[in-house]
């Protein structure tokens, strides 16, 4: 989903994935992204969403774009193909290049390389396996930086507090 900042275009994919945004935030009680459709990572944290995830691309042919996801998505799917919650249309990066996810139990979120051919960075380590196998999964933390392919460079901004631990948080300040 390509929000503020982004490249303003609109596609089939951006609608779908701010009405399911909209949608989760209904069920989460979020009423933000029910009248915008758009939560700012801050934003969705500050409404009770929980832990949100936003993908900022510097540089390769999606350069200015970001996708952002909350942790009720269920698996955050970048590639090339245009079905990917970030689609990148990058010849280096696989249709399936790598999934991002929530863990829970962990309290983070996870970076994976999805068998991708040329490859998934993160902060300079290859985590990608030889011969296109599926990679373990990574802790992400804020200010990351990915390396999709030998083109495109991206930049995690990330929460992992629990809406209780914000409430915690801000009663303390």
């Amino acid at each position: 989903m390509v929000g503020p900042g982004g490249d303003g275009g609109s596609s089939r994919q951006d609608s779908s994935a701010s009405a399911a945004l909209a949608a989760a935030a209904l069920l989460s009680g979020s009423a933000g992204a029910a009248a915008g459709g758009w939560l700012p990572g801050a934003a969705a944290a500050a409404a009770g969403a929980g832990p949100w995830l936003r993908l900022v691309v510097g540089s390769g042919p999606a350069a200015g774009r970001r996708y952002e996801a909350s942790s009720q998505a269920q698996e955050l799917v970048i590639g090339r193909s245009p079905a990917c919650w970030a689609s990148i249309p990058d010849q280096e990066i696989s249709g399936r290049h790598a999934c991002i996810t929530w863990s829970a139990p962990l309290g983070c979120w996870q970076l994976a390389d999805a068998g991708s051919l040329n490859g998934t960075t993160l902060n300079g380590s290859l985590i990608s396996r030889p011969g296109r196998q599926p990679g373990c999964p990574a802790a992400l933390k804020h200010g990351d930086r990915l390396e999709l392919g030998s083109v495109t460079r991206a930049v995690v901004e990330c929460s992992t507090q629990q809406p209780q631990q914000q409430q915690q948080q801000q009663q303390q300040q």
